[in-house]
């Protein structure tokens, strides 16, 4: 009777029913997230693979990090020749200082390259919420790389209880992992240590750009450069911090460049700022677009930004005896 009761009793059934949709629930979520860590990590071509590499694999004596800007600016074969080491371009479009600073602090959990190159952009540290909202490419590296979760928690106080769902870190990568583990990829944007090659030429003149004035500056992006400042010097990496040309004249330096500067004065790293540099900007037959060199213009950089850690180098010895 008692039996029955509890069992007839709506409350019973009811928590009874939700508990069992919870439980068919995790097991589900559990699968399918299974399923889809499996094909990610499996994935040899596109953006993503390029992160699991930079983040997972990467042993090369040196490392470039940085924005498309990197992608597109830092020729490793050219790169590694002339400075007789191995070398990979970890740059990823679309990503800023926050994911750079990530994807280091994960690397040197496995080894510690030789040299660090950052490509710094203008506006690096200005307020911009997408900003945080591209760390969602970090997201598959959750569970396993503990030095990058305080960063991908900056995306918002509930990401902690987000990242326990075994789906969610794949949200918004089905396509991108369906590409990535297709043989065609590979051959329609190949990558060649990292550098994707660009192969325009711009149609219009140079202009002359006025550079933003003072704008809003978000200190978790500075703070995140100084942290990877800090960790390079603390880990014996020599770092060099350099902002690549732009095919336009720009008028003014610009605030984030300049705190940079600072800060790696500060810490006795290079900085080099080719951004407005003649031997580059407004040479239309070396420019993809107004943010990217092409292919000979990368070429001819990549030559100069060697040299110059070549001789770097020397001095740097030097000073040492």
């Amino acid at each position: 009777m008692e039996k029955d009761l509890i069992k007839n009793n709506p409350v019973q059934k009811f928590l009874r029913n939700f508990l069992l949709f919870l439980f068919l629930l995790v097991i589900a979520d559990f699968a399918v997230g299974f399923l889809l860590r499996k094909f990610y990590f499996s994935q040899e071509s596109g953006l993503e693979a390029r992160t699991i590499y930079a983040i997972d694999k990467a042993n090369e004596e040196l490392i470039v990090l940085g924005s498309s800007r990197a992608s597109h600016h830092y020729v490793p074969a050219i790169i590694g020749k002339e400075l007789n080491m191995s070398a990979y371009n970890a740059g990823r479009e679309g990503n800023f200082i926050l994911y750079h600073n990530a994807v280091l602090q994960c690397m040197i959990q496995r080894y510690h390259p030789k040299v660090v190159v950052l490509d710094l952009l203008n506006k690096e540290f200005s307020v911009n919420r997408e900003s945080y909202d591209r760390l969602a490419t970090l997201m598959p590296f959750y569970r396993n790389h503990e030095a990058i979760r305080p960063i991908i928690n900056l995306r918002g106080p509930f990401e902690p209880i987000k990242n326990l769902s075994a789906i969610y870190p794949y949200n918004s990568k089905l396509q991108a992992i369906a590409m990535g583990n297709l043989e065609l990829n590979k051959s329609r944007k190949q990558d060649f240590g990292g550098y994707i090659p660009l192969e325009r030429v711009m149609k219009r003149p140079a202009d002359s750009v006025a550079v933003e004035g003072e704008y809003p500056i978000d200190t978790i992006k500075v703070e995140a450069f100084r942290q990877l400042v800090k960790t390079c010097s603390a880990s014996n990496i020599r770092l060099f911090v350099i902002c690549s040309p732009y095919y336009d004249y720009l008028r003014a330096e610009d605030p984030s460049v300049r705190i940079a500067r600072q800060i790696a004065a500060e810490y006795s790293i290079p900085f080099w700022d080719y951004s407005v540099d003649t031997t580059f900007t407004g040479k239309a037959d070396i420019f993809d677009d107004k943010a990217h060199l092409n292919k000979e213009g990368a070429e001819r950089y990549s030559k100069l930004i060697a040299d110059k850690i070549t001789a770097s180098a020397g001095s740097h010895a030097s000073a040492k005896r």
